[in-house]
């Protein structure tokens, strides 16, 4: 990115960030707004912004609405340039209520929040090891939710089980449970049983992958793990 004088005059960046499209504003520090402009929610589109902006003055300061969200790759990247990013509010619903929605004032809010002080919260780099761990903590929890609903649904099969079958299985924890059900063979009175073992095996397999194999004998290597 093509580095103003240091000599010339500060701007402040304003970004409302969207999935696809981010706004940018970028205002004078006496809160002048000096140009609004679109571009796309890419590499290139973060690279032409940053190049944009600094044609107005020297940024040191970009207000980013949503940076944890749809503006954290914009965030990183103002990051490397070596701009400071500050996570800034939304409008709130008394402004909103007093004018209508738009992306253009809502990335005029945000450099002026910048601006004024309100927004002074530095966004997050999203690349280090709190990042991490928070991905990990997300991947977790998603495969304890999966547990719980695969061993719920294995019990609700079993309601309707054969009684022999439910009386012998009656009282089991849940690894031990599910390990005398995998083991069970396709006999009289437990072949429901047995089918429902097997759609529970499909559902996790097309969870994980499309192309995931969907064979009953390829049960005990899940269940068991």
């Amino acid at each position: 990115m093509e580095r103003p004088s240091p000599d010339a005059d500060e701007v402040i960046l304003g970004v409302d960030t969207h999935r696809d499209v981010h706004v940018a504003a970028v205002v004078t520090m006496t809160g002048k707004t000096l140009a609004i402009e679109s571009f796309s929610a890419t590499t290139t589109g973060y690279c032409q912004l940053a190049q944009w902006s600094s044609r107005f003055g020297l940024v040191r300061r970009a207000g980013v609405e949503g940076s944890g969200n749809y503006g954290a790759a914009l965030s990183r990247y103002l990051l490397s340039q070596g701009i400071a990013v500050i996570e800034a509010p939304g409008p709130g619903r008394s402004a909103r209520r007093r004018r209508s929605k738009s992306d253009q004032g809502d990335a005029e809010a945000a450099a002026r929040a910048v601006l004024s002080g309100r927004a002074c919260s530095q966004a997050k780099s999203g690349n280090g090891p709190v990042e991490i761990a928070r991905m990990y903590t997300v991947a977790r929890d998603s495969a304890v939710k999966a547990c719980t609903q695969a061993t719920n649904q294995l019990k609700a099969v079993l309601v309707t089980a054969d009684p022999a079958l439910r009386e012998e299985l009656a009282g089991l924890k849940r690894r031990a449970l599910i390990r005398a059900c995998v083991l069970l063979g396709e006999g009289p009175g437990r072949r429901i049983l047995y089918c429902g073992l097997r759609g529970l095996r499909c559902a996790r397999s097309l969870s994980e992958s499309s192309s995931s194999a969907c064979r009953p004998e390829s049960c005990k290597s899940v269940w068991l793990s």
